[in-house]
């Protein structure tokens, strides 16, 4: 079943239809959907908030930053250590001491 146009003769008829009112025709239609959030949205959202999603850590260079955490979590597995990438050219010197071909990238 094509649902666009449905869909588009629905939304059409109200004369200035309300984002409220998008959900509704979706779900009638039996669309699949849900909202997208900002990212405003995603760190004051309730249940982001209770799971910690977006912990707060302290950068060696750059100070206090938020990070996302992995987006799911597997029983009895603990999430790994914060990490952050090394700086600019922190490997450089490492990489020219070893001879061409050896590089391992």
């Amino acid at each position: 079943m094509n649902i666009l146009p449905a869909a588009t003769t629905v939304a059409t008829r109200q004369e200035s239809p309300q984002p409220s009112a998008v959900p509704v025709v979706l779900e009638r239609l039996e669309v699949p959907h849900a909202k997208v959030n900002s990212i405003g949205d995603l760190l004051h959202d309730p249940h982001l908030t209770a799971v910690e999603m977006f912990p707060r850590r302290v950068h060696p260079t750059e100070g206090p930053i938020r990070i996302a955490r992995a987006p799911f979590l597997f029983d009895d597995i603990p999430l790994p250590p914060v990490s952050f990438a090394e700086e600019l050219g922190a490997s450089t010197g490492r990489f020219r001491a070893q001879p061409a071909g050896e590089v391992g990238i």
